[in-house]
């Protein structure tokens, strides 16, 4: 009887038993696998501990999608920009390597032809919603603002070699002076003064450079027109320093001289060291500008594809009450990229083929130093700032100074009479005691970059 009880017993007990042994072999081989359950047994690093996914700090989760960064760099909301920035965004995506590999190395233009590229008055009011409101100039902008090819009427081939490309000498440095038809004052006095074609010797009696000069000029549209481009015709026979095209000759079509002229320099001038681009009512101390410049070439042998210098400003936003330079929030919306003050800029030959390339890809802005700012932004060229460029004119009395005009490269806003006294002054006459060793302005790491305080 009790061999039974026994036998019964055991026939119960057996299951659970099994059962039991189970669930703890099951629990062992789990917590043998568990970091934290070995961590008092083997240290192990943080580092090993590798997370389900990456979550980058800062990132905002949703329910439905991965985690984004909360700031982020690209535009959420293109259509609440202006009408140029959303231009703009369609290049760019035109243009980008990623969204279209099949480019390759193929140079995309704007994808429009000449007689189409004006839009009517219905297509810029369906664009711009204000467009009825805008000043004139503004709106002319607007219509042609995706014209860019216009004819060349009077040209200078050989103004750079001379028909010998591979014989000649290459300029030192190109002037390129933005001027006006009606202007002839102005480009006389040029020549005569700091725009002198030529070899010219350095500040110092160094060696100097070869210089030619070239004024961007555009045609008018007024009744006399014809008069004017044939007067013009026979300054640029007689100086041989004239570039023409059929264009109207405004302040927002600044922009397309730059980049016609680049297109000229890219074919005629290519083999040029440096080019200063200038306004027609500047003053310049050449000799002093070339010296500068072969030292920069020295400090730099083959280093110069990225070389600009100017009035470097930052922090720019456009100027939203009426005046000349008046651009709406509806055209444009942000800050400006770092441009330099209009008036004077000096660049290197290689970047002014650069410009050329890229400006192929920046929809056309109405203001032309904005412009260039743009096109360098892409290029990834950051501008030097040189406080001997005074775009803004001095500051307060400084100009009573004796030597004042002697430590400066440029100065903006001076009459073709103050040019001519100016260059007697500085360049001609012999410099006064104190003034004999008087040196350029250089920047001071403890300087603040200047903003923008004025005119552009």
């Amino acid at each position: 009887m009790a061999l039974k009880r026994r036998f019964v017993l055991v026939c119960c007990c057996l299951p659970c038993l099994a059962l039991a042994l189970f669930i703890y072999v099951t629990l062992a081989v789990c917590l043998s696998m568990s970091p934290a359950y070995n961590s008092h047994l083997v240290p192990v690093s943080r580092s090993l501990l590798l997370p389900d996914h990456f979550v980058a700090p800062g990132a905002a989760t949703n329910a439905s999608c991965a985690a984004r960064p909360l700031g982020t760099f690209w535009k959420e909301r293109v259509d609440e920009g202006g009408l140029w920035n959303w231009l703009q965004h369609l290049q760019d995506r035109l243009h980008n390597p990623i969204l279209r590999p099949q480019l390759g190395q193929r140079r995309v233009r704007f994808p429009v032809k000449q007689q189409d590229c004006a839009w009517d008055a219905v297509t810029a009011a369906r664009l711009l919603p204000d467009f009825a409101d805008l000043p004139d100039q503004m709106r002319a902008f607007t219509l042609s603002m995706a014209c860019r090819d216009f004819p060349l009427i009077l040209d200078q081939p050989q103004l750079c070699d001379g028909g010998l490309q591979d014989q000649a000498e290459a300029p030192f440095l190109l002037l390129a002076i933005k001027s006006h038809q009606m202007n002839f004052e102005r480009r006389h006095v040029i020549r005569r003064t700091w725009g002198q074609d030529g070899v010219v010797k350095g500040q110092r009696g160094q060696r100097g450079g070869l210089v030619r000069r070239v004024f961007l000029v555009a045609a008018d549209d007024e009744m006399e027109n014809g008069i004017r481009n044939r007067l013009l015709e026979l300054e640029g026979a007689t100086y041989g320093d004239i570039l023409l095209w059929d264009f109207r000759d405004t302040l927002f079509n600044l922009t397309l001289k730059n980049v016609l002229f680049w297109k000229w320099f890219s074919e005629r001038c290519h083999r040029a060291h440096f080019v200063f681009s200038a306004d027609d009512d500047v003053f310049v101390r050449t000799p002093a500008l070339i010296d500068h410049l072969q030292e920069e070439e020295e400090r730099r042998p083959g280093k110069m594809s990225d070389f600009i210098m100017g009035n470097v400003i930052r922090f720019a936003a456009p100027v939203r009450w009426i005046s000349e330079f008046f651009v709406p929030e509806s055209f444009y919306k942000g800050l400006y990229p770092v441009y330099l003050a209009g008036g004077g800029t000096v660049y290197s030959g290689t970047l002014a083929l650069r410009l050329g390339r890229v400006s192929q890809r920046v929809h056309l802005y109405p203001i032309d130093c904005v412009y260039l700012g743009m096109c360098l932004e892409r290029l990834g060229v950051v501008p030097r700032h040189s406080p001997a460029f005074l775009t803004f004119d001095f500051h307060e009395s400084e100009e009573q100074s004796t030597c004042a005009y002697r430590t400066i490269l440029l100065v903006h806003r001076r009459t073709p009479v103050q040019v001519l006294q100016l260059w007697d002054q500085v360049q001609v006459q012999a410099p006064p005691l104190d003034c004999i060793n008087a040196s350029i302005r250089v920047e001071l790491l403890n300087d603040p970059e200047p903003t923008q305080t004025g005119d552009l």
